[in-house]
């Protein structure tokens, strides 16, 4: 029988190993919130399924090796060699069919995603709460016209979205979890979103995502589960076309 899935939080989790020595290497988090009828909590087996239960795809298992290289090259520094999003790999893949040059895209959080869709001659607005990480990411655009990163935390973040154009936007990716949330900035950046444009939501599976996906009902959802680069854990990527 399925597990009755709990009430989404209405903050972002605590997330933490009950028993550390056994649950690290097995990948088993615990997520803890507080529920209308008290504590909540909720265990996963990251390394073999999301927290929704989802298995990998068998397209990201085979592709283990790169994983781990990336695993082990984002020890050393989070921007890669070679920047790829911080997605599920058949996420990326998706959004290889999607992103042309010219696009513009808008992200909340910055990253690996924020360098490879420059690379893929997309231009991007940005927001990022994290100043020291945002520079790094700046600096690894280097003067790249087509960068427009701002510093900013949650709602003064969804704010500085509000004020732009309405339906100029191919694509939005949301991949903030503890700062700009999701329930927070989806329906914003649902309106900055051009017809058939796409809205692109990471860790989709995670507790503190739930009250974001659950706004995006009205639309077919496209939802990818493995591996991504730099983690050996199974993630989610949801996509949804405007």
């Amino acid at each position: 029988m399925k597990a009755i899935r709990p009430e989404a939080p209405l903050e972002v989790p605590r997330v933490y190993y009950a028993r550390p020595m056994i649950d690290r290497p097995l990948g088993r988090y615990t997520a803890e919130w507080n529920g209308t009828n008290g504590i909540v909590r909720m265990n996963t087996l990251n390394r073999l399924m999301d927290w929704e239960g989802n298995l990998p795809s068998l397209y990201s298992i085979l592709r283990l090796p790169y994983v781990i290289k990336t695993y082990f090259q984002g020890r050393n520094s989070y921007i890669l060699e070679k920047p790829v999003p911080f997605l599920v790999l058949d996420a990326i893949k998706r959004l290889q069919q999607i992103v042309t040059p010219g696009m513009r895209v808008l992200e909340a959080g910055s990253g690996n995603s924020t360098l490879w869709f420059l690379d893929h001659g997309a231009s991007v607005t940005s927001y990022d709460h994290d100043e020291t990480w945002a520079q790094s990411v700046q600096e690894a655009a280097g003067n790249n016209p087509n960068l427009d990163l701002s510093i900013a935390r949650g709602l003064e973040a969804v704010a500085l979205m509000d004020k732009l154009d309405d339906q100029s936007y191919d694509i939005a990716l949301v991949d903030s979890t503890g700062d700009i949330r999701a329930h927070d900035c989806i329906p914003t950046i649902r309106h900055k979103l051009k017809p058939g444009g796409w809205l692109v939501l990471d860790n989709s599976d995670f507790p503190a995502n739930w009250r974001g996906v659950a706004l995006m009902i009205d639309r077919a959802r496209e939802r990818y589960v493995g591996y991504p680069p730099m983690g050996l854990k199974v993630c989610q990527t949801s996509f949804w076309q405007v």
